[in-house]
């Protein structure tokens, strides 16, 4: 694995506090995804939500691309669509373009269900963020947005 050479001008207590507040972070970001699970449906899990939101927010998809996406087994995310699919949350059909795929997609309730979450979480994040500059808002969104693709790019390493 080649190590980029910038990476010596960030400072280790920098990284110490980032590694900190995004294990804060990644902890009430499960947190807040159990609670929105729970509201959509009692018997919706966590990672079901996470799954739900994928389909809801980017529309219809394989199953295989969710495999990807997540970088988990094709198994786990089986499961997944079959507790959505029992909950009346999501339906799967057959794939047009490759009769050995199916497609998954949101019903109307799914999408309803998880749109009242959804409205419900953004009007937190903009009652916390209401006391923030909207620059600083912004930059927010700029960064976590830059870290994302940077932190995608080594997940695979």
């Amino acid at each position: 694995m080649q190590r980029p050479a910038d990476v010596d001008h960030v400072d280790e207590a920098d990284v110490l506090r980032i590694q900190s507040e995004l294990g804060l972070l990644f902890r009430r970001a499960r947190s807040h995804a159990r609670r929105a699970a729970e509201e959509i449906h009692p018997g919706l899990t966590q990672p079901a939500y996470v799954v739900l939101a994928r389909v809801v927010e980017h529309g219809s998809t394989r199953a295989s691309e969710l495999v990807e996406l997540f970088g988990i087994d094709k198994a786990a995310v089986s499961r997944q669509v079959t507790t959505l699919e029992q909950l009346g949350l999501v339906e799967r059909t057959d794939d047009p373009a490759d009769r050995r795929a199916q497609v998954i997609a949101a019903t109307a309730e799914g999408r309803r269900r998880y749109r009242r979450s959804s409205d419900r979480a953004q009007r937190v994040l903009r009652e916390q963020l209401g006391q923030w500059s909207p620059q600083d808002a912004r930059d927010l969104g700029r960064l976590l947005g830059r870290f994302n693709e940077a932190f995608g790019r080594t997940t695979d390493r």
